[in-house]
């Protein structure tokens, strides 16, 4: 029987997994890829405009737009954070064979065991950017395939801050969207709003600054080597 151990499912690998236990996982992983699919489907724009829209016409406070849209970005990305995080901690199937993959990967990209400021920053960054633009599960998963020993209770509270940037800045978007942009016009943040709204969860934008990133970090480290290769 399975045990929960410090947030750690423990007692798997005394026995290949019956077909309950398989069935569960398929499910579990099934349902974390539709979550995925839905976050990045105009559905889930959709659902967040339309509730948005009608706390709008009947109260007519940005405040509270901004506040529907939050809770419900907080639902969205808590459950598929969460399908996510389980998900990694089944034992067998191609879930487990994906994260031995990307763990290979991570190892091979020699980074240091204590980082820097300046990377752990870059890491910070990295993660804010992977949240905004493709989800808070894919920084649980992120974080996972980092941390040397990871647990369940761990992978949870990734998700939950991953979560809370997510909402907040979706919240902050509906808020503007809801008639703020009004108020920051007043204050004279009008111009910063407008980029809030325009890009701050816009999956293109984060995306490009991911892969412009990692590319500049790929080809630094291709240069090191060749300088250490030339020195030796």
């Amino acid at each position: 029987m399975d045990q929960l151990v410090d947030g750690t499912i423990v007692g798997v690998e005394a026995a290949p997994p019956g077909w309950p236990r398989r069935v569960v996982g398929t499910a579990v992983v099934v349902a974390a890829a539709g979550s995925l699919v839905f976050e990045q489907s105009p559905a889930n724009e959709m659902v967040r405009t339309n509730a948005a829209l009608e706390v709008l016409e009947s109260t007519g406070s940005a405040w509270r737009v901004g506040l529907t849209v939050a809770a419900i970005t907080v639902v969205i990305e808590m459950i598929s954070g969460a399908l996510i995080a389980v998900g990694l901690h089944l034992e067998g199937g191609p879930v487990q064979r994906l994260k031995r993959r990307m763990v290979r990967d991570h190892e091979g990209d020699g980074d240091a065991p204590s980082p820097s400021g300046g990377r752990r920053a870059a890491g910070v960054g990295t993660d804010v950017a992977v949240a905004l633009g493709l989800g808070a599960g894919l920084v649980t998963m992120r974080r996972h395939v980092a941390d040397p020993a990871p647990t369940l209770r761990k992978d949870l509270k990734n998700t939950a801050v991953a979560t809370a940037v997510v909402a907040g800045v979706s919240g902050l978007i509906g808020y503007l969207a809801g008639g703020g942009l009004a108020n920051a016009d007043r204050v004279g943040l009008g111009t910063p709003a407008r980029y809030v709204v325009d890009y701050g969860t816009d999956t293109r934008f984060w995306v490009t600054l991911l892969v412009v990133g990692y590319g500049a970090v790929g080809i630094r480290a291709l240069l090191r080597r060749r300088r250490e290769r030339s020195g030796s």
